[in-house]
């Protein structure tokens, strides 16, 4: 996959597989539709989330702590139909890409946070795709929409095949994630880094180099310590919705604030 825009043209390399790799638990959630003129159960589970409502956020998940911290988004894919047209929403879960296709992601931030867009492929590697080089990533607030990358296009390109796009929604700008943008990171190294990155700040550098026997070690002592201390989560994902097509995704947490992480799959031809 490419990005492209009538500036630049840039080779981009695939997205990671799999979620955050400490997540306690996972809900998939559908927000099956209501009487006719009442809220959905998404409609009252965003408006709780919106408000940060945490009572009733820990009551709706049965989580046995208080919800402490919570993020989410709204989002979609948008496939481009040519300059001069409307893009089209596509459900990336099932659509069939062409090589050529081009989309967007429309993003809609239910908790202000700030963007970042990573690719993974089949070979592994992880990359940045946006910001770009020299920029920050955006600042989306509450109810904010936006189209990413601005001014650009997501192009698929040879070799076909899946990869993932994935959002990273984050309170502050994530400084490792942007050094995918000049380095590849294996995936397993990343998924760990995922996890809490204030205390794997090596890990690029160690991910550079290789895992030798030391580097191994340190790397699965770091992973369980991690594991251990792990609060109580919960991260769901609704179906789209039938009228809009955005999927809403949600991360709620009894410990710190989290970094939501949605991963996007997607495959071409």
């Amino acid at each position: 996959m490419k990005c492209t825009n009538l500036q630049f043209s840039r080779r981009l390399v695939g997205l990671a597989v799999g979620g955050c790799l400490l997540v306690a638990a996972q809900a998939a959630v559908a927000a099956g539709p209501g009487d006719e003129g009442s809220p959905t159960w998404r409609d009252i589970f965003v408006k709780q989330l919106a408000e940060d409502n945490k009572q009733a956020m820990t009551a709706e998940l049965h989580l046995t702590k208080q919800v402490k911290e919570s993020a989410a988004l709204e989002y979609r894919v948008l496939l481009s139909q040519g300059e001069g047209q409307p893009p089209k929403p596509v459900d990336a879960r099932t659509h069939q890409f062409q090589i050529g296709d081009c989309i967007r992601l429309e993003i809609v931030s239910v908790k202000g946070s700030y963007i970042h867009i990573l690719n993974k492929g089949p070979s592994r590697q992880v990359k940045c795709l946006w910001p770009m080089a020299g920029e920050k990533p955006p600042l989306v607030r509450g109810g904010e929409k936006v189209e990413l990358p601005s001014g650009a296009l997501f192009c698929f390109g040879e070799p076909a095949g899946r990869e993932e796009l994935i959002i990273v929604a984050a309170l502050e700008p994530i400084a490792e994630l942007l050094l995918l943008r000049d380095a590849e990171i294996d995936s397993e190294v990343y998924t760990a880094g995922l996890a809490k990155l204030d205390e794997i700040r090596g890990l690029p550098k160690l991910a550079m180099r290789g895992l030798g026997k030391e580097d191994r070690e340190e790397y699965d002592g770091l992973v369980a310590r991690i594991k251990k201390e792990q609060p109580e989560r919960v991260t769901g994902e609704t179906s789209p919705d039938e009228k809009t097509g955005k999927i809403l995704a949600w991360e709620v947490t009894t410990g710190e604030a989290p970094n939501l992480y949605v991963n996007i799959p997607l495959e071409s031809k």
